[in-house]
């Protein structure tokens, strides 16, 4: 559809005209090029009165497609998982202070996870915001506490050079999202020549010598890897690959990641840590060097006393981020500047005789903690409901290898990461900002940037906070499966109060948590935006009807009824 829209106005695009007839273009059209020379190819809004001329310069841009969403939350979500997978900055366009309103949860959980985005909104006519007209409110001042910065254009002569830094704010380390607030008459106005782009600085070196050496005096039991969201991707994989390779050291991933970050069947892979301190002083409490690999994210849940890592283990940190070291653990050595090229430095100069008997015993060792895994899996198989985890493990079994994954499912916080199978560029998407609403049109989002399939996992709480992410899918034909897995309860909520030895949980009065009077009918909800849906509440309906949904190559809703997530 969104094809269809551009080919419309196909004749209205560039054809050697500009719109103020005396050689100049106005600010909007000035906006649409300069995105489309940031390597913008998608904006994703919920437009209104105030935006139709930054729109209309949109839909005149040969380079540039318009994602419509059904609610603002939902095009800064779509943003949001389309800039991680495109590794692009991404651009939301919302509607005055209501519109950023609706979207600042969104806004949130991007500032949380890093992801580079430039938010704009329209707003009333400069001449008469002394008034205080309708639609008008201090946008600056509502966005300012979630993004890197925010500015509202006072003069179309900035324009360019506005536009221009808010792209390098947001790319600049550490990425997150920037706020522009355009007032309507402005970007009628005419505009100056933008400036070239802004360049990415280079990152500072590091002491490679001094963390060597520290490294060549613990032996491999002694060394563990723990790599962050700052690693993502392709490059920063490899590098981490190969300094386990070059140390057969164990590697974790940092507390909630968002992105994934070590292949699944290296040997030396030993997966993401809890967000429990006191845990993770378990798992760790045998090393005695880490080498954390980006910004401090030794994220907990709950509280818990004492130090984020064993006491006495030495930490080398490598951060572009000079703020970051000491945030969450002391660092004895601080290696600036990029981090996958600093990890990749290291790996050259640390390789030490014997460690492919290292590798081959790792290789053990994981065999064994794997099968334990799957005995504990092979208890719960029985059940009916299912258990969230033998859901997610027949849905991944029905799908091919390393599919891409999006999950916002809080029974499988930690679980889904242990089932998934994935290499060098694999992608599973995590809602490491804990704010639900985040998954569904995130999905959407890194469907339309990779054009591959996508399993979006979510609860039906955690559906209902952004499902009119289900149109634009449909819209757009975008080939994500939507598994909600139906407890019809907030099963977290209710596990946790059981923890905390509330007198409403023990005496079985879930307060606000019970989502079944009346019961959501997903069926009901799924053909009111255009998406198929199919019911499938045993191993074997899954197992039968998922691999049709993803052969269709269109948007689905897979609905599963689950039990509790009890531990397995």
């Amino acid at each position: 559809m969104i094809c269809a829209m551009r080919d419309h106005h196909a004749d209205t695009k560039r054809q050697g005209r500009d719109d103020m007839g005396d050689g100049q273009r106005s600010v909007a059209r000035m906006i649409a090029a300069v995105l489309e020379d940031e390597g913008v190819t998608h904006v994703f809004g919920n437009p209104g009165s105030t935006e139709l001329p930054l729109l209309d310069a949109v839909a005149r841009a040969p380079g540039l497609s318009y994602v419509p969403a059904l609610q603002e939350a939902v095009a800064v979500a779509m943003a949001d998982g389309y800039a991680h997978a495109a590794g692009r900055v991404g651009v939301a366009h919302l509607h005055t202070a209501s519109g950023l309103g609706h979207a600042m949860g969104a806004m949130i959980g991007a500032a949380r996870m890093c992801t580079p985005l430039v938010v704009i909104a329209g707003q009333q006519d400069s001449r008469h915001l002394i008034r205080a007209p309708w639609l008008a409110d201090d946008l600056v001042g509502i966005a300012r506490p979630v993004v890197k910065h925010a500015h509202e254009l006072t003069r179309p002569e900035d324009a360019g050079q506005v536009l221009r830094r808010a792209f390098a704010l947001a790319r600049a380390w550490p990425p997150g999202p920037v706020f522009l607030s355009l007032p309507v008459d402005l970007t009628l106005a005419a505009a100056d020549p933008p400036p070239p782009r802004i360049p990415a600085s280079a990152p500072a070196a590091g002491d490679i010598d001094a963390a060597a050496s520290m490294i060549a005096g613990a032996e491999a039991d002694d060394l563990v890897l723990l790599v962050s969201d700052t690693l993502a991707g392709p490059r920063g994989m490899r590098a981490a690959i190969a300094f386990a390779d070059a140390t057969g050291c164990r590697v974790f991933a940092t507390p909630v990641p968002r992105a994934h970050l070590f292949p699944t069947d290296h040997p030396g892979w030993r997966g993401v840590l809890p967000p429990d301190l006191a845990e993770i002083r378990s798992i760790l409490g045998d090393a005695r060097l880490a080498v954390l690999a980006g910004e401090g994210a030794i994220r907990p849940y709950h509280y818990r006393p004492g130090p984020a890592l064993p006491q006495g283990m030495r930490v080398i940190q490598l951060a572009r981020d000079p703020a970051a070291p000491g945030l969450d653990v002391a660092a004895d050595l601080v290696i600036g500047g990029d981090p996958a090229a600093g990890l990749a430095a290291l790996s050259a100069v640390v390789a030490r005789p014997g460690v492919a008997a290292v590798t081959m015993r790792r290789r053990a060792e994981k065999a064994v903690a794997d099968a334990g895994f799957t005995a504990r899996l092979d208890r719960l198989r029985d059940r009916l409901p299912l258990h969230p985890m033998i859901a997610a493990d027949a849905v991944l079994k029905a799908a091919p290898r390393g599919v891409t994954v999006v999950n916002e499912a809080s029974a499988l916080i930690e679980g889904l990461r242990r089932l998934w199978q994935g290499g060098i560029g694999d992608r599973h998407d995590f809602v490491a900002s804990a704010g639900l609403g985040w998954g569904m049109p995130a999905a959407a989002g890194v469907a339309l940037a990779t054009g591959r399939p996508v399993l979006c996992m979510t609860g039906d709480g955690g559906a209902m906070y952004a499902p009119q992410a289900l149109w634009t899918a449909a819209r757009l034909r975008l080939p994500v499966i939507f598994v909600i897995l139906n407890n019809r309860r907030y099963d977290i909520l209710m596990r946790t109060a059981t923890a905390m030895g509330l007198e409403s949980a023990a005496a079985g009065h879930a307060v606000g948590m019970v989502l079944d009077d009346p019961a959501i009918a997903f069926d009901q909800l799924a053909a009111s935006m255009g998406v198929a849906h199919l019911r499938a509440d045993t191993v074997a309906a899954i197992r039968d009807g998922l691999p049709g949904l993803l052969g269709a190559g269109r948007p689905a809703v897979l609905e599963i009824t689950i039990g509790g997530a009890d531990p397995y």
